[in-house]
C-alpha cells in the first residue's frame, strides 16, 4: 500500500454514500420482490405464494429494512420484457426514486435474456438501485459482479433456447402423429369432452353454419359481423363486437370440414417469441377427418371457390375487363350493382333449403 505524502490529507469516505454499502446504511432500505412463474397453473400458483410468504418474512428479518412491493407476473415469458407489465412497473418504480434493493430468486426468474439482464442491472446500478439474486448469490450493488452475472445469465438464456427447441420438437412429434392442437376455448364450434375428444358445441356450430349461409347469400364480411351483432349474438369468447376478420378467419379455416392443417406459423426466434406466417419455410402437416365437420365439405369448397372468386373481382386489372365479365354474365345486373357499405358487387345466389333451390 502507497504511503501518503505528508501534505495530502485523506477525507474518509461517507458509507452512505457509497452504493456498495447499502446494505449497511443505517436509514431503511426499501426492499421489493419480483417473482415470475412461466404457467397459470395451481403448482405455479402455490410456488408463487411460497415466494411472496418467503420473501416478506426474509425482509420483517432486517430491522433496517422495509418493504415496498411484491411484483409478479403470471405465465409470462422471461426471453423478453414487452408483455411483464408488473416487471416494468417496478423498473418504473425503481427510476421514481421509490425502491432501493430488488429480490428475486434467481437470474432466469428475472430474465433469459443476456442483454436484458446486463442493461437493466446497469441502469439500476447508476441510479443506486441494487438486485439480490438468491440463488446465484449475486449483488449488482457489487461493482465486482458484473462478470458472474454475465456468466450466469448467458447460462440462463442458453437454458431458455434449449427449452425452446424441446418444444418445437415436442409440436413437431405431434403434428406426425396427427394430433390436434387446438384451444376450444377460443375456437368458435368446438369443446372437448372427458376424454379430450374433439367435440362439436351445438349452439356455438349454428352460428358457424349461420355465417357460411350468409356469406354464399352475398354477404360481405363485414356485413355478416354487423349482423351477428344486430341479431345479439357473441363471439366465442363473450364480446358483443364481431371484427370483420373474425369471419373471414371462420369461413377460411378447414377444420370446419373436418380436416387441418398445422404449421400455418412458426416462432422466428426464441427471445422475441415473433411469430410469423409459414409461406413453405417450415413443413406443414394436413390431418384428413380427425375433427368432426360442421359444414360439408361441398359447402367450404363453395366457400373458398366464393372468396376466390370476389378477391379476383375485386383486383380484377381494369374497367374494361369487369364490363367484359358483366356481357357475358347469365343476369343483366351481374357487377353493376354495389353495395353502399362495402362497396361490393352484387350478384344473384342460390342456397339449398329444405332440398330446394332458392335465389336470394
Amino acid at each position: 500500500m502507497a504511503r501518503v505524502a505528508p501534505n495530502v490529507i485523506v477525507i474518509p469516505q461517507d458509507p452512505a454514500k457509497d452504493k456498495r454499502n447499502i446494505l449497511n446504511v443505517q436509514r431503511k432500505i426499501r426492499v421489493a420482490y419480483y417473482a415470475r412463474v412461466s404457467s397459470d397453473d395451481e403448482d405455479q400458483k402455490t410456488s408463487f405464494i411460497t415466494q411472496r410468504d418467503y420473501y416478506e418474512e426474509k425482509i420483517r428479518q432486517h430491522s433496517n429494512w422495509t418493504l415496498v412491493k411484491g411484483y409478479s407476473d403470471y405465465a409470462i415469458s422471461g426471453t423478453n420484457t414487452f408483455k411483464r407489465d408488473e416487471f416494468n412497473q417496478m423498473i418504473s418504480d425503481c427510476k421514481a426514486g421509490k425502491i432501493d434493493i430488488i429480490l428475486t430468486k434467481s437470474i432466469s426468474r428475472f430474465a433469459r435474456n443476456t442483454v436484458d439482464t446486463l442493461t437493466i442491472s446497469r441502469d439500476l446500478q447508476r441510479i443506486g438501485v441494487g438486485i439480490i439474486f438468491e440463488k446465484e448469490n449475486i449483488n449488482t450493488a457489487d461493482q465486482d459482479c458484473e462478470m458472474l452475472l454475465t456468466i450466469f445469465s448467458s447460462i440462463a438464456q442458453e437454458e431458455s433456447r434449449s427449452i425452446s427447441e424441446n418444444v418445437k420438437w415436442a409440436f413437431k412429434a405431434k403434428f406426425e402423429r396427427g394430433e390436434i392442437m387446438l384451444c376450444t376455448s377460443k375456437f368458435l364450434g368446438y369443446d372437448r369432452d372427458e376424454d379430450a375428444n374433439l367435440i362439436i358445441n351445438e349452439e356455438e356450430a349454428r352460428i358457424v353454419r349461420l355465417i357460411a349461409m350468409l356469406y354464399l347469400s352475398g354477404m360481405s364480411w363485414e356485413q355478416i359481423a354487423r349482423d351477428l351483432e344486430r341479431r345479439e349474438i357473441r363471439t366465442v369468447t363473450g364480446k358483443k363486437h364481431w371484427d370483420a376478420s373474425t369471419i373471414g378467419s371462420i369461413l377460411k379455416n378447414e377444420k370446419y370440414a373436418g380436416n387441418a392443417i398445422q404449421g400455418k406459423s412458426y416462432t422466428v426466434d426464441f427471445l422475441t417469441k415473433r411469430r410469423v406466417k409459414n409461406h413453405g419455410e417450415r413443413p406443414k402437416y394436413k390431418v384428413i377427418g380427425v375433427i368432426p365437420p360442421i359444414l360439408p365439405l361441398s359447402v367450404f369448397v363453395r366457400i373458398q371457390e366464393e372468396l376466390i372468386k370476389r378477391a379476383v373481382h375485386r383486383n380484377s386489372g381494369s374497367e374494361a375487363n369487369r364490363l367484359s365479365k358483366t356481357r357475358h354474365s347469365k343476369y343483366a345486373l351481374t357487377e353493376l350493382l354495389r353495395c353502399a357499405e362495402c362497396d361490393s358487387r352484387f350478384r344473384r345466389v342460390t342456397w339449398t333449403l329444405g332440398g330446394k333451390k332458392v335465389a336470394v
